[in-house]
């Protein structure tokens, strides 16, 4: 006989088997398709398609966000203010394609008539297709001597990848630049311009919404390598966010090298001794101050007694000088006297 309860045992086992390995599918693919856009994932990239030498247009719908292609309103290319007619212009922005498809699929296309048809005459200047052979491969064309028709395929892109798509139109030479790669140039004959009527797509017909473009940018001229490399690097860094609060503090660091010897210092007995040497020097510095003192006065004593004795010589030799003088006015005083004195009546 059968065991049931082994069966229906067996058929829980596997059920709940199938059903984790289904978990795991599931959340594989989850993970997958979020970590389609890590690359370049900031949330403000913008910053990054700066380039100040050109005048720009940012696609609006795709500024900063993963915008799933499809079919867009017309574009007046007048509105975007660019030089016209216009035969130097570069076009940049994220791209990824999810799946691969059997139809062509347009991501955008300019054209010179005024209802943005396409086809003859110049109803691609230019335009950008994926191929309809469930790759990954960009379609990129232009009208020019040889056609409406003209232009290029780049390399089968790998899937699911968001990648730097840069094309560069500078006269009648063409630039596609893979990431910061210039992977591709070629020259052709005489490359239509974008006239002043000229109207513009982002995606002429609907697709199956498994193509992303993100920060769509249109250049006024020329996009140089460099321009190119300063995207890419800007791209890569990721934009700067406000600065995080402070940490904790840090352990202690190890003590630092021990520092140079100083000079030497002075015992007790030293210090007594020359404080007995400064004592000293202080006392015969006022010994020698008071000696000098002595000498100054005696200097000056002797030099008023000289004076002194100067003076006195000096009034000695005067009053010498002066006493024959005396005399002898006070003997003529004294004839004088005699004579005034003389009386002839006693004669």
């Amino acid at each position: 006989m059968f065991n049931i309860k082994k069966i229906i045992s067996q058929q829980n086992l596997s059920f709940f088997i199938s059903l984790f390995f289904f978990l795991l599918i599931v959340l594989f693919a989850l993970n997958y398709t979020s970590s389609l856009f890590e690359n370049f994932s900031g949330s403000n990239v913008a910053p990054a398609f700066e380039v100040p030498t050109l005048k720009k247009w940012t696609f609006p719908d795709s500024k900063n966000t993963w915008y799933k292609v499809k079919k867009s309103s017309l574009y007046n290319f007048s509105d975007l203010g660019f030089t016209t007619p216009n035969y130097k212009m570069s076009y940049s922005f994220l791209y990824t394609c999810l799946q691969g498809a059997g139809y062509w699929r347009n991501i955008f296309r300019f054209s010179n008539k005024t209802d943005g048809t396409d086809g003859d005459p110049e109803g691609r200047n230019p335009g950008l297709w994926v191929h309809p052979d469930n790759t990954n491969r960009l379609h990129f064309r232009f009208a020019s001597d040889s056609g409406v028709n003209d232009g290029f395929d780049t390399i089968v892109l790998p899937m699911g990848t968001p990648l730097l798509i840069t094309f560069v139109i500078d006269g009648n030479t063409v630039n596609f630049y893979l990431n910061n790669i210039l992977a591709y140039t070629g020259n052709f004959s005489n490359i239509k311009p974008r006239n002043s009527d000229a109207t513009f797509y982002i995606n002429d017909t609907d697709n199956d919404g498994n193509l992303y473009i993100k920060n769509l940018t249109f250049y006024d001229g020329v996009l140089a390598q460099t321009d190119v490399n300063n995207i890419y690097d800007k791209l890569e860094e990721g934009a700067q966010g406000p600065a995080g609060p402070a940490g904790p503090a840090g352990p202690q660091g190890p003590a630092g090298p021990r520092g140079c010897q100083g000079p030497a210092g002075y015992s007790q007995e030293q210090n007594y001794q020359q404080q007995e040497q400064q004592e000293q020097q202080n006392y015969q510095q006022q010994q020698n101050y008071q000696e000098q003192q002595n000498y100054q006065q005696q200097q000056n004593y002797q030099q008023q007694q000289n004076y002194q004795q100067q003076q006195n010589y000096q009034q000695q030799q005067n009053y010498q000088q002066q006493q024959p003088t005396y005399k002898a006015q006070k003997s003529g005083n004294f004839y004088q006297k005699q004579r005034s004195s003389f009386n002839p009546s006693f004669y």
